[in-house]
Formats: structure tokens, C-alpha cells, sequence
């Protein structure tokens, strides 16, 4: 983290950290409720003034760009301006940063979300056996350190939640009320990650075992909407009601006014923490010393290939399918640098919790400097300082050298039982068990490694004719997170592969019946079976191999297109595992498919607005020569366009950009494949492409 950082900013606009993967569970909806006091996103900017600014010079400056003051931080120095109406916001800020007398000057942007414990999910959180966790409970816990989450509010009643937040001590940034009820769900998660009640025989156990919440709300908008400047005041409150972490799990990172409120927190005792984001690209941010800049690592710690990085990022944390908490009392996974930035700031609750004299710049510090180094060596842009370690952050907060486990895993092999007898493919099975939580388990057979199993319940497949028949043992190896390792006792059994199947399937067509005429795509129904297995069917057209099928019920398309009109000849083939294979009796069936027609029908949406798709292609086969008509039909004041093309990628015909709401084409088509891709010329409209060919 840098130690100083440039004396006038204009930051950039932010945008959502979640919504990729939060939205995939519908957690969010429309914005529908108006923010109390404030105007829309982009007609209200935030200013900070030198310290020798005069208010008559203030004022001046304000009438010159014909702005209003309606609202201010003063703690925080700062003050929000509404901008005069059909002017841009960007244009006034930056106007403002120019300034001598200004400090810095942004637009107030609106942005969207992005011990071993009894709890019953806890073996499904690998994020706290990969930081540590465990071993750092071992020594500290976080009993009765505050973090203040500021996000969406949080579920009061969630049985996980209830026992931790410090409800008298909740508020709503946005009007000053009381009222931090969720109006969105990203808050409840986020405050799980962090400190879920643990060792309370429910849920998810938190990263700061023993920590409280304040809950502040910084949206009135019901899919999560923040301001800056609401995050900053949450800040600000944390700070001032005894926080010693803050968590801002918004992309707020490019922020001049969140530096200036973690500088204030810095200076009341804590640490604040905001995510990186999650465009997965370099927004070529500075790195601000005010908070800690969170990346997110997946369980192979390699840096989430959503997750920001560049110079903001100040340290990395787990942020992949993380389960934590969920509305509705409900325990789930969720994936971004939301849920990195709530790990690191529980760690730092576990450091306070430790060694509770640290001022925040020696904490920060302990945090930094004791994270697993992952990347370039020492800081890089996208790791920072590595991955948190919250046995080395503790111990360092002890004053001594990193918490050490030492302590291997317990493993067994379940299946096969011992001295069984085993053919073919066998699936071999171990149980495994640790005090921090198992990393993987090895499966060895004579000594060899034969497979890995990542996740409980751990297994393996083992192809047993490829070793001789007779007796072979099995091992299983389990590690944990600290490279202890422990193996299994040995497992003996007997491989008896001689036994040889010598029977043939049986097989036949049932559909089409012999004599039938056809036409368009046909399934051949087949009927096959035998006294060990039947592994595929294959459909053989006047002896020519067209397609197989490898599950029960056996069922193979035939487009009756790709070949002449006329009689044809139809067999299948089955076979078994040991390869005995069964050819069955022909039929003769009549394709017919001069003049008749194929009818397709598209729909979908495209746009020229924000978070529309331009363009949707769809590809149509031609399976003799004719004429290949259509029509493109859309509603509202949208203008389409469709155009196609020819196998060989040629265009061939595009409809007449009229603005009407029906457009037909048709042109004479040989057999091949045609792409036809549906455009949005202007404005956004749903749509029906109808094609009809030979």
C-alpha cells in the first residue's frame, strides 16, 4: 500500500461486483425505491477543499459552475453538489479537480454489489483451511471485536447472524434512521464471510470466530444501489462507534472519498477493507493508503480470472465459491471479490482479537506482511502481497512466529473392502480427516499413484484390467493445507479379469418398419441387448457408417436429407465391453423428400443499448436445392436488419433498413449450411425469425 498518494483525484466511475455471479440467483431486482435527499446517479459530485479555501471563495466557485450543496460529510471534509440540470456530472467534476482550491473532485457515483467448529457446513468452506483459520482459533479468537459492514443491511432473524450483529449499533447511511433491514441480500452474505456465529452447532462458522457486526445500510435502492458518499458516512459511523475492521464490499476502489474516510478511520483505530472489483481487467487505478484493496483467489490460488489487478490491489483472498449465509435463513455459495474483501477483514478482527493495543497501521502491517506469497516475489499487481494467512497474521500479532500445524491428517481406504474380489472398472473410495481440513487424498495402487480426489467424498475410478489377475494392494495418502500428510492402511484385493466373454449382442430396428417411406430427420429406434452389457449401436446407411449411440434407450437421427430420394438400406451394429459385436438384418425404407419443406422459427432480443446483445447468429441447413423464404418481425420503435450468408461465408441477402416492423427475404438456396444473424440497427426489440427451405 502506498504511503502517500497524489494531492488531487478524479475518480472513475464504478460499476457492479457481484452482479455476474450474484444475478445467476436472481438475488437482486429493479431499482424501484428513490434515494432520500439525493438527486439521480450522474447530477451530484463529491468535493473536497484545500484547507485554505475561504468560504467566500468556495461560494464564489460554486455560483461559477451554477452548483447547489445538498448534503456534507464534515467530519470527512467533504461535500456533495448537485450540478445544474442537463449538465454531466463528469464534466463539472472534473472542471472542479482542476481547481486550486479543490482537493479532489468526483462524480458521487451510484454503485451496485458486486477452532474446528461444529457448524454442519463447515467442511464445505475451503477458503478457511486454505487461510488458516483453524489453527489461528487455536490461539486467538475474535471475541468481541466490532466490524462494520456497510452494504445492503442484513438479515436480523438468519439463525447464523442473530447472535452476532450488534443491533443496537445498526444504521442507515442513506437517511439517518435506524432501519438497517436488508433491501437486498448482498449485505447477508458478506456479514456470514466474515463472522457467522461458530461453533454454534448451525450453519457456516465466520473467519472471525467470536467478532460482531454493526450493520449499516448504504442503499434505499432495492437491487443494492450505493453512493459514495452513503460509504463514506458508513465508514465514518464504523469508525467512530468503536469498529476496529470495515468492510465496503462495493467496486469503490478508484475512489478519492473512500481514501479520505479510511484515512479518518485509520486515525479512530481501524482498518478498512473494499474490494477490488470484478472485470477481471487492470482499471489502472492508484494504490490509495486510506483502505486495503482486496483481490479474490479461487482454491487453487491462482488470482480469480474475474478479479481486478493493477496497482490498487494491496493483498488477495479467497473469493470462489465461498458459502456463507443467504436470506431466507439459507446457507449457499457465491463467487467475487465481495466475498475476498469480508475473508481479509475477518482475519484482521482475529488479529485486533489477539493482540487489541495494535494501532491500525501495525496491524495493517502484520496483515500485509504475513500473507502466503503467491505471484511475482513480495508485492505484484495481482496478488499484492499475497494471499491471507490468518495463522501467520496471529501469530505475528502474538509477537512470535507464525502459528504452525503440525498435526497429519487421518485417512482410510472404505471400498474395496479388503481381500474382495474386483473386475473391471472399480471405484475405489477413502475417508479422510483433519484438524484444519484436507486438502486432497491420493489413491495409490502397488506403490503406483493411480488418481486424485480433490473434495469429500474422495474417489477414485480404477480400471482393473490392466494389471494382471491376482492380488494388489491399495493405499490412500491425505494432506492438508500445511504439506502434513498421512497414508492408509493397506488394502489387499483380488483382480479375477480371465473369465472371457465370448457372447454377442442381439440387436435389431424397430422403427422405421421395413417398407416405410421417409422423409426430413428420422429416428431409428434399436432394440439391443446383452448378457453382460450392450456399450454402443451404430447406424450403417447402404453400408456406410452415419452415427452411433452409446446410452439405452438406443435412438439415432438420420436426416433423410443428406442422401438421394429413393430406396436405401438400413442396419445396425451393437457391441459389447469385451467387443463381440452383432450387424443386424436390413431394411429397405424409400426417402422422399422432393418438395417438401422444413419450417424453422427463431426468437430472441437484440439492442444497441447498454447490456443488449448487437447481433444473434442462427444457422440453418439446406438439404437439396430451392428456394429458402423468410421473414423478420419485432414490435416497438426499434430498427432490425437480417442478413445471410452462404456456407462459403458470402452475403447473399439482407433485408431493407425501413424501420417497419416485418421484413421478408427469399433467394434461391443449394444444399449447404446458412447463417442468418439478426441486427439491431437502433433502439432494442424482441424478435421471431421465421425461415422456411427444402
Amino acid at each position: 500500500m502506498s504511503a502517500t498518494t497524489a494531492p488531487r483525484y478524479q475518480s472513475l466511475p464504478i460499476v457492479l461486483l457481484l452482479g455476474l455471479f450474484l444475478a445467476l440467483f436472481g438475488i437482486f431486482g429493479g431499482a424501484t425505491v428513490s434515494h432520500a435527499a439525493q438527486a439521480n446517479p450522474t447530477d451530484t459530485i463529491l468535493v473536497q477543499f484545500t484547507t485554505g479555501a475561504s468560504d467566500q471563495a468556495i461560494a464564489a466557485l460554486n455560483r461559477s459552475h451554477t452548483v447547489t450543496q445538498v448534503d456534507a460529510i464534515p467530519a470527512l471534509g467533504i461535500r456533495v453538489l448537485r450540478v445544474p440540470a442537463g449538465t454531466r456530472a463528469a464534466t463539472v467534476a472534473a472542471a472542479y479537480a482542476k481547481n486550486s482550491l479543490v482537493q479532489f473532485a468526483e462524480v458521487n457515483a451510484l454503485v451496485r454489489p458486486e477452532a474446528i467448529p461444529n457448524d454442519p457446513n463447515y467442511s464445505t468452506q475451503w477458503h478457511l483451511a486454505k487461510i488458516q483459520a483453524p489453527v489461528a482459533w487455536d490461539s486467538a479468537k475474535a471475541t468481541g471485536v466490532l466490524v462494520t459492514v456497510c452494504d445492503t443491511g442484513v438479515e436480523g432473524t438468519h439463525p447464523d447472524l442473530q447472535p452476532i450483529l450488534r443491533a443496537d449499533l445498526g444504521w442507515n447511511a442513506v437517511d439517518g434512521s435506524k432501519d438497517w433491514s436488508p433491501i437486498a441480500s448482498h449485505g447477508t452474505l458478506v456479514s456470514g464471510v466474515i463472522a457467522a456465529a461458530t461453533n454454534n452447532g448451525a450453519g457456516v462458522a465466520g473467519v472471525a470466530w467470536g467478532a460482531n457486526i454493526i450493520p449499516v445500510r448504504i442503499s434505499n435502492f432495492t437491487d443494492g444501489s450505493a453512493y459514495v458518499s452513503d460509504a463514506a458516512k458508513c465508514i465514518q459511523y464504523g469508525a467512530d462507534h468503536g469498529a476496529k475492521a470495515i468492510n465496503v464490499s462495493y467496486r469503490m476502489a478508484g475512489s478519492a472519498a473512500l481514501d479520505t474516510a479510511g484515512a479518518y478511520a485509520q486515525g479512530r483505530g481501524a482498518v478498512t477493507f473494499v474490494a477490488a472489483g470484478n472485470d477481471g481487467i487492470d482499471p489502472g487505478w492508484p494504490n490509495y493508503a486510506g483502505f486495503v484493496a482486496v483481490a479474490a483467489t479461487e482454491i487453487a490460488d491462482n488470482r480469480a480470472a474475474y478479479s481486478n489487478y493493477g496497482a490498487l490491489v494491496d493483498i488477495a483472498a479467497p473469493g470462489t465459491g465461498i458459502k456463507t449465509t443467504w436470506p431466507g435463513a439459507r446457507y449457499d455459495y457465491a463467487s467475487g471479490t465481495s466475498l475476498a474483501s469480508p475473508v481479509a477483514a475477518g482475519v484482521m478482527a482475529l488479529v485486533f482479537g489477539a493482540n487489541p493495543g495494535l494501532t491500525p497501521s501495525q496491524a495493517q502491517a502484520i496483515l500485509l506482511n504475513n500473507a502466503d506469497d503467491l505471484g511475482g516475489a513480495g508485492w505484484d499487481s495481482s496478488f499484492g502481497y499475497g494471499r491471507v494467512n490468518a495463522s501467520k497474521a496471529v501469530g505475528a500479532a502474538l509477537g512470535g512466529a507464525a502459528l504452525t500445524d503440525t498435526t497429519p491428517p487421518a485417512t482410510s481406504i472404505s471400498a474395496p473392502a479388503s481381500s474382495s474380489v474386483v473386475t473391471g472398472t472399480v471405484t475405489a473410495t477413502a475417508v479422510a480427516s483433519d484438524n484444519v481440513g484436507v486438502t486432497k487424498v491420493e489413491f495409490y495402487v502397488d506403490g503406483a499413484l493411480k488418481g486424485t480426489a480433490t473434495a469429500s467424498p474422495y474417489s477414485t475410478s480404477w480400471n482393473t484390467t490392466v494389471v494382471a489377475d491376482g492380488s494388489h494392494s491399495l493405499t490412500a495418502k491425505a494432506y492438508d493445507a500445511a504439506g502434513n500428510s498421512a497414508s492408509s492402511a493397506l488394502v489387499t484385493v483380488s483382480v479375477q479379469n480371465l473369465a472371457v466373454d465370448s457372447t454377442p449382442p442381439t440387436v435389431s430396428i424397430t422403427a422405421p418398419a421395413s417398407g416405410a417411406t421417409v422423409s426430413g430427420a428420422v429416428s431409428v429406434i434399436v432394440s439391443a441387448s446383452d448378457n453382460v452389457g450392450v456399450t454402443k449401436t451404430e447406424l450403417y446407411v447402404d453400408g456406410s457408417l452415419k452415427a452411433t449411440a452409446t446410452a439405452s434407450p438406443f435412438s439415432i437421427s438420420w436426416d433423410t436429407r443428406t442422401t438421394t430420394d429413393g430406396d436405401h438400406s438400413l442396419a445396425v451394429k451393437a457391441y459389447d465391453a469385451a467387443g463381440n459385436a452383432t450387424l443386424s438384418t436390413a431394411l429397405i425404407v424409400t426417402a422422399e423428400n422432393a418438395g417438401a419443406l422444413v419450417t424453422e422459427t427463431f426468437t430472441g432480443s437484440v439492442g444497441t443499448t447498454k447490456n443488449r446483445v448487437a447481433s444473434s447468429s442462427y444457422a440453418v441447413n439446406v438439404a437439396v436445392g430451392g428456394q429458402l423464404t423468410g421473414t423478420l418481425s419485432w414490435g416497438g420503435k426499434a430498427k432490425l436488419d437480417v442478413a445471410i450468408y452462404t456456407p462459403a461465408g458470402q452475403l447473399v441477402a439482407t433485408g431493407a433498413v425501413s424501420g417497419a416492423k416485418l421484413e421478408s427475404f427469399s433467394f434461391p438456396a443449394t444444399p449447404g449450411s446458412y447463417v442468418l444473424v439478426v441486427k439491431a440497427v437502433s433502439g432494442s426489440a424482441s424478435y421471431t425469425l421465421t425461415v422456411t427451405h427444402p
